[in-house]
Formats: C-alpha cells, structure tokens, sequence
C-alpha cells in the first residue's frame, strides 16, 4: 500500500469509516458463549409465559372465530386457526364480521364476548347432533373442558375403524378397476382413487382440509353407484363410519378453538409472524410500506395486550424484563468487552456482571414511563379543575400552559424511550454505571445524533435480516437432513394408527418435515400411541433446541449490535475512543488470557514485583500510562533507600 493511501494516523481510508464497524455483529453474535447465555434466556421466557398461560382463567384466553378460521379462511388467505381475536383487533373490522357485531378495536371486551358465544353456540350445536356427546352439550360443560375430553375420547376410538374401513374400500376399488379395458382410462381412475384414499386419510388425521377431491369421496372410494344388495349395505356402513369420524376431527378443531389459547402464545405466535412478513418484505421485495404495515400491525399489538389483558400482560412485561435485565445485560457486557478490547470473557462473568448490576438494568426501561405516568396524572388532576361547574371552564384555560408543558415532556420522553432504550443496556454493560446515566447517555445521543443513529439502525436491520435468514436456512437444513436421512429406514414402518396403508411412516407421525415457514410443525398427539408418544416428545426437545439457538441469535446479535451502535454513537458525541470501557479489577480474571504475578515473586529481572499495581486497578484501560507511573514511583524509592 502506497503512502498516498494512508491517512496522517497510518490508518486506510476504509478504516476511517466506523460505521463499517457494524459488521463485526455477526461475529460477536455466533460467539458460542453468547449463543449459550441467549438460549438460556429464550428457555427461561418460553417456561415462564408457558406458565402464566397454564395458571391462566379460562375467561381471559384469546378466542378464535371458529366459523372464519374453518369457512373462510381461503377468502383470506390466513392459514387455519390464525383468525383470532387479536387478529381481529389489528384489522380493526374484517369484511366478514357478522351484521350486529362490536368492532373489536372500540369494544373488544364485548368482541370477546360475542365471539365466546357464537363458537359455544356452534360447539353445543354439533354435540347436539351426535346422541353420545348430548350429555356435554351445555354451556357448563363446554366451559369446564368435557366437551372436548368427551370428543377427544371418541375421536380417538373410532379413527382407526374409519383407517382401516378406508383402506378396506380402497382395496377393493383397485381391484374392480381390473376390470377396466382401457387403460390410460384405468391408469387415470387409480391415480384419482390413490389421491382420494390420501386426502380422506388425511382429513381423518385433521392435518388436511380444504381438498376439493373430498367434495364426492364415496362415490370415488366406495364405487356406491355401482354396488347392489349386500356390497352396497357393507359400503354404505363404511362411508357411515368414516363420515362420523371425519364429523368427531372437525368437532374436535372446533372444541379446540372454543377452548382458546394463552396470551403468551397468542402473542408470541402473532408477533412471529409479523416479523417473518416484516423480513420478507425488506429483503426479498424491498417493500418498505410493507414493513412499515407489519410493524404498526405489532405496535397495535400491543395496545390490544394493554387494553384486553392489561393485568396478564403487565405480570409478562414484567417477566420479559426481568429475564432481559439478566441475560441481555451479559450479552452486552461479552460484546463490550470483544468489540472494544478484542477479548473474551465466559457466560457465568458475564452473567455475575449483569446480576450485579441487575437493578439498573431492570429499572433503566421503568424509570422513564414512571414519569410519563407521574406527568400524566398531575395533568389529570388539573382537568378535574374543569370539571367545577362555573369556575371550571374559567381555570382551566389558564393552567394550559402547564398542561402543555406537561405534554411537551411527556412526549419528549416517549421519544427517547422508544429510540434509546436499545442504549440503554450497552451503557450499562460499557461504563458500568447505573440506571440514571443510562437514560442519561442514551436520550443524550439519541437528540444529539439522530440522523446518524437511524442510518445506524438502518444498517443494523438489513444486515441482521440477510443474517437471519442465513441462520435459519441453516437450522431448516439441518433439520431436514436429518428428517430425510432418519426417516428412509425409520419410515419402513407405518404409524401405528395407519397400520400398512403406506399413507404416513412412523417419523412422518412423530416429527412432521419442518420447513423453512415452520421449522417445528404442530404434532397431532392423539393419533400417537404411548410409545410413539414418548419418542415425539424427545425429538420434541432436540428440535425445539435448534430452533431455540434460531432465537438465541437473534436476542445476541440485536444486543450485540446495539452494543456496537453505542460504542460508535459514544466515539461521534463525546470522542471517546472505542478501546476505552470499564473494567473490573480483577481484570486478569475477567478475560482469563494471563495470570496473576503473586504478591512477592520475583520477576524475570530478578526484581521484586509490586504487590500491589495501579495497572491491576485501571478502569478506563489505561493501563500503559498507569504502568510507567508504578515503575517511576518504584525507581524513586530504590534511590531514596
């Protein structure tokens, strides 16, 4: 490299340019430590809200609208079972909301309730219709869960009679179709029966719907208009049998949805989504507008988690925070200590740093809401002044001023909040000082450099998007690696439930193929005997840890990278260099690379070393100069003596 090249400080010109520097996230975010201290966060949050969605009443769960998921779900494109009440919110009014109905956004308790009794009237309809399951028609009944044990129970009994008399018609189709001379003819009948016998056995196993090949399946199956005497009663029984099986699986989705789901998994489920949507947008279509949509469609999500659920809701903000304070206080403290020093400190350092600093982490987020809530209520109290009759429209004009103030701070401080918070914990984690200063720092160069931090951010999310979507390409091979190559000798063998049908081998049963949408497929447990059971649950575990380090990098690299951002926001407002963080004094502990000198021993030169020195006790790392003041202070009282 030529001389014209370098810069007055010996530095090239692409050095110069920091923001470069955000692309060092990915490296951190992979650390191995880092990935071990985030999944330990996501199993912590997942158990937690797991939790809180068990001790849930079941008048506060989240209602599906049983009707629009099961009947009108292709019209919207929505897969089945996503129409909830929370999707409902964020549209505000679906097209198909029935005449008479509250518009969830401005009434959603009373949304909530309609939606109850119209999937309890829909329910109690059906247990009707079926003269075992008239016992558990009742409200009560279907409230308390019987209704769905009652048809979970039959559901489960009669499913491998309706397999085994599909199979049974099926066998005895291919054999009249024999018969059939022509055979381009004969060849298009039994690929039309063999994609019958799929899509019915299918629908039995309620992991299909919608088929249109399903519209006349006895005719196809069963050949009925071809059938007399004996033959025809016998296959006019089976298509009984299958026909209230496929009924009990549709009743058994519906007692499901009825049932409702918890908000924790109502939310996670939704925000998962959008942000899936959100991704492919800004890489794929490069559809800003449609990232904008998706993040409104999560902002407004959270405004229905307020206005719905606001106790369960705060008991998880609360949670989340919690976990967040501990484990994303050690992330930050790994990246700080990486990106600035270029050196490595373990999880449980890390975790004790975060721990100990656990109170202004955990209150840095609260202290600003604290007072766009103590603001707002000295506001409120001064509206009651206007409600004095006579005398109130007099004082009120004249306190407006203090009003507006109020406001201005109010909204002053939600800006700050909402754009700094990410600073937030990397102050923490880089100065090791407390809450305050982290507010501090944090609004500071928010309003300082605000062009500045949103190219920042900007950056940051395209490239963590295109790194996401790497990850989770990679997870998505892994697993279907291992699906494909397990599943061509463990697939030999049929599900217990499907017997010899050839329809679904026994993985296929126990660990549906992920996919790149869903890298962990819902399992349907009631067509699993106990030992298929058993192995579902353990495959459960191992893939759910794969797609645990998926979140896992996503919670490293967001803090990662905000670390990053605050180093580079800390360099442009106060010229700070980026080497420059808090150290702890047991510094050579800390990053583990050189062992103390013991107090006393000698020291190559045959010199007693110091006992104690000011380079062990730097906290800015300045630990050159701090050595060559120990060593004139050493040579000054070597004279002396």
């Amino acid at each position: 490299m030529s001389e014209q090249e370098l810069k007055p400080n010996g530095q090239a010109w692409w050095q110069q340019l920091l923001f470069l520097r955000l692309f060092q996230g990915f490296r951190i975010a992979v650390q191995p430590g880092k990935l071990a201290v985030a999944l330990l966060g996501v199993i912590l949050l997942f158990l937690g809200g797991w939790a809180i969605d068990f001790l849930t009443p079941q008048s506060a769960m989240v209602l599906s609208d049983v009707e629009a998921t099961l009947t009108k779900a292709d019209k919207t494109g929505l897969n089945p079972g996503t129409y909830s009440e929370l999707e409902a919110y964020v549209q505000e009014a679906p097209v198909w909301l029935d005449k008479g109905a509250p518009l969830p956004r401005k009434d959603p308790q009373a949304y909530h309730k309609f939606i109850r009794d119209k999937n309890e009237s829909e329910l109690s309809g059906f247990l009707k219709s079926d003269e075992a399951l008239k016992e558990v028609a009742g409200i009560k009944q279907i409230r308390k869960g019987k209704a769905l044990a009652e048809i979970k129970e039959r559901y489960k009994d009669k499913i491998e009679v309706a397999l085994e008399a599909v199979q049974e018609r099926y066998e005895k189709s291919l054999k009249s179709l024999e018969k059939e001379e022509d055979e381009a003819e004969r060849e298009e009948a039994e690929a039309r029966l063999k994609q019958t016998r799929t899509d019915l056995t299918k629908a039995l196993l309620g992991e299909f719907s919608g088929s249109p090949v399903l519209n006349d399946w006895p005719d196809t199956l069963c050949d009925l208009r071809n059938l007399q005497g004996k033959e025809l009663e016998s296959a006019q029984k089976d298509v009984e049998k299958i026909s209230k099986t496929l009924r009990l699986a549709g009743g058994y989705r519906t007692a499901e949805l009825e049932r409702g789901q918890g908000v924790f998994q109502a939310i996670v489920e939704f925000k998962f989504t959008r942000m899936k949507r959100a991704l492919s947008a800004l890489i794929l279509d490069h559809d800003f507008g449609g990232v904008k949509s998706q993040i409104y469609e999560m902002v407004m999500a959270i405004c229905w988690l307020c206005r719905m659920h606001w106790f369960i809701g705060g008991i998880l903000m609360l949670y989340c925070l919690a976990i967040y304070a501990v484990i994303g206080g050690a992330l930050c403290r790994m990246a700080a200590v990486q990106f600035s020093r270029d050196e490595r400190i373990g999880p449980w350092r890390a975790l004790q740093f975060s721990l100990g600093k656990f109170g202004s982490y955990f209150t840095a987020p609260l202290i600003p809401v604290g007072i766009m809530v103590f603001v707002g209520i000295f506001i409120a109290l001064g509206g009651l002044l206007g409600a004095i009759p006579r005398i109130g429209e007099i004082l009120a004009p004249i306190f407006m001023g203090l009003a507006l103030f109020g406001g201005f701070v109010i909204a002053l401080v939600a800006v700050g909040l909402m754009a700094g918070y990410n600073l937030m914990y990397p102050t923490i984690a880089v100065e090791g000082s407390d809450s305050f200063d982290a507010i501090s720092r944090a609004f500071s160069y928010v309003f300082a450099r605000p062009w500045r931090m949103g190219f920042y951010s900007l950056v940051a999310a395209v490239y963590g998007g295109i790194c996401y979507a790497f990850v989770r390409v990679f997870a998505w091979l892994l697993l279907i690696s291992v699906h494909i190559a397990a599943g061509m000798g463990m697939n030999i063998d049929d599900s217990s439930v499907t017997g010899s049908m050839d329809i679904r081998g026994k993985l296929e049963a126990i660990w549906p193929a992920p996919t790149l949408a869903d890298l962990q497929p819902s399992i349907n447990w009631v067509t699993l005997n106990w030992s298929e059971c058993f192995g579902a649950a353990v495959i459960w575990v191992w893939a759910a840890l794969v797609t645990g380090l998926v979140l896992a990098f996503v919670l490293s690299f967001f803090y990662s990278m905000n670390t990053v951002i605050y180093c580079l926001l800390r360099k442009h407002v106060d010229d700070t260099d980026l080497e420059d963080i808090y150290v702890e004094q047991d510094v050579d502990e800390l990053v583990g690379d050189e062992s103390p000198v013991e107090e006393g021993a000698p020291s190559e030169g045959g010199e007693e070393a110091p006992a104690d020195s000011e380079d062990e006790a730097s906290t800015k790392g300045e630990a050159s100069e701090d050595k060559d003041d120990s060593a004139g202070e050493n040579n000054g009282l070597e004279k002396t003596e």
